[in-house]
């Protein structure tokens, strides 16, 4: 009986740590989306006629860039070494049509910008994410106490 009671009870505090751990990742998602979309608006200067139509369209594009980084993912995660001829040419072919996949991607949502946007913010747009990325970093770091970066070390 103790047992049961015992197991019960680490049952329970590893569920709730789960669900607990689940909710941060999500809070935390849902805040770096916050400031992603607060950077790139103030980066773009948007007015409010280009964020309200903006947005949709460049939702539209991250939904579809996640699945194809998901499916790139899951492609790279093959161990390409065990692999045969024949299977490594497969994988290749693959590896090329994801690429190609992605490319087509960008290249039609930014045909789709351009009918919202002006041609200087929607190239300026193409850089912003990595920028974003950078900028969110080196934050990180500063508030970790980690405030050199790479080019001070040098």
């Amino acid at each position: 009986m103790k047992y049961l009671i015992l197991n019960t009870l680490l049952l329970l505090l590893v569920s709730t740590t789960l669900v607990v751990a689940q909710q941060d990742k999500d809070g935390h998602r849902e805040r770096m989306e916050a400031l992603k979309v607060a950077f790139i608006t103030e980066e773009l200067a948007l007015t409010s006629q280009e964020a309200e139509k903006f947005w949709v369209v460049y939702n539209q594009f991250e939904t579809i860039r996640k699945k194809e980084k998901k499916a790139t993912k899951q492609h790279n995660q093959v161990e390409v070494t065990t692999l045969s001829e024949a299977e490594l040419q497969v994988w290749l072919e693959q590896h090329l049509k994801l690429e190609q996949q992605r490319l087509t991607t960008k290249q039609k949502y930014v045909q789709e910008f351009k009918k919202i946007l002006p041609l200087q913010k929607v190239v300026k747009l193409l850089s912003l994410e990595h920028k974003f990325k950078k900028e969110l970093l080196q934050k990180v770091r500063a508030e970790r106490g980690c405030g050199e970066s790479r080019e001070d070390k040098k």
